[in-house]
């Protein structure tokens, strides 16, 4: 079990952006899950790259597009670091260079597992946790907060009938 401040659980981590995002948070001191499917040895290299550079990482392998993996794969990591502060559901696919009307139902199942079912499922994970629920409520009301101060200055800057 490693502790450490705050913990980030990056889907889709192995490769592209997510492999970008999860290098990114390690430098900025967040202990970093690194998912993938299928391709351990690429998982490992951000892994790698992540502890080199001095940081914190381990790979988990998960089919975000599965609900019991997902299940998984939340236990797992809260198993290693003691909790996840941090979620980003990068993960998705696509059927590049198909024409629309060649894809199959198939496709258009996984890619919908993954990229539309994975997130709501991955988030729906999160919310269940009441640390990263507080922490969203706390967002919110910054959010909502500098949303009623743009609006008191459009309303300030709007030049008054007469």
């Amino acid at each position: 079990m490693i502790a450490t401040s705050k913990v980030a659980l990056v889907t889709g981590a192995a490769t592209g952006i997510g492999r970008a995002i999860a290098i990114r948070l390690a430098k900025d001191g967040i202990a970093v899950a690194v998912n993938y499917i299928g391709n351990p040895a690429l998982a490992n290299e951000v892994v790698t790259e992540i502890s080199e550079a001095g940081g914190t990482a381990e790979a988990f392998e998960a089919n975000v597009g599965v609900v019991a993996e997902i299940i998984g794969l939340y236990d797992a990591v809260i198993e290693k670091f003691r909790g996840i502060d941090i979620v980003v559901a990068n993960a998705g696919i696509a059927k590049m260079g198909v024409p629309i009307a060649e894809v199959t139902e198939e496709d258009f199942d996984k890619i919908n597992a993954i990229n539309h079912k994975g997130t709501y499922f991955l988030l729906q994970q999160a919310a269940k946790q009441e640390e990263m629920v507080a922490e969203l409520f706390k967002f919110l009301q910054q959010v909502h907060s500098i949303h009623l101060q743009g609006l008191e200055f459009m309303h300030q800057a709007k030049p008054q009938e007469k």
